[in-house]
């Protein structure tokens, strides 16, 4: 385990049973956070909890899939009911597959609809129920804000501070593109769009 500097933080990862999703629930679980993994692989979503469990955190999972609206609400709240709180959101599930390869030509349309909808609407999702909730959590524990300087109705309150992190896992791919690969290539472009 290391310094534990995410001690009473409590986060989801989505894509989080392997893989770069898998490396960061160890993560962000060795540094203290209490992670809540939602994949659609149920047997390597649990035995990466186990695997952060055995080394001493704190870890649950969710089989589901992020793209759709129910699911991303029900791992917000469940977080929640679990954590008490949410603090961060990874946003890095994907799945291709041979029908989500190709161009334009190639792609079939419900191929293209369900391969987006994993690719950017789930991010839609998961930042319109755990922004919510995570303002609601307020801010980490320990954190102790700066002074607020504004001043005059311009300024207006001070802003909320430090209430909640959201990471979309995009790639190379959203600014280089690879041929025979649309999907992943405009989906991946659309995530550093909708981040912005």
């Amino acid at each position: 385990m290391t310094e534990q500097n995410l001690n009473g933080r409590a986060a989801i990862v989505t894509g989080g049973a392997a893989g770069i999703g898998g490396a960061t629930a160890r993560r962000l679980a060795a540094d203290g956070a209490k992670v809540l993994i939602v994949d659609v692989v149920e047997e390597q979503a649990e035995a990466n909890a186990k695997r952060i469990r055995d080394a001493g955190g704190n870890a649950i999972t969710m089989i589901g899939d992020v793209s759709q609206e129910s699911v991303a609400k029900e791992m917000v709240e469940r977080a929640v009911s679990e954590f008490g709180r949410l603090d961060i959101l990874i946003q890095n599930a994907y799945g291709g597959g041979a029908d989500r390869a190709g161009s334009a030509v190639e792609v079939e349309p419900d191929a293209w609809r369900s391969g987006m909808d994993l690719l950017v609407t789930a991010h839609y999702l998961g930042a319109k129920y755990a922004v919510p909730a995570m303002e609601e959590s307020d801010a980490a524990p320990g954190y102790e804000p700066e002074p607020w300087t504004g001043r005059g109705r311009r300024h207006g309150s001070p802003p909320a501070a430090n209430v909640g992190r959201i990471v979309n896992i995009s790639s190379v791919h959203g600014m280089l593109q690879a041929p025979r690969s649309l999907i992943y290539e405009a989906g991946k472009a659309a995530v550093i769009g909708l981040t912005r």
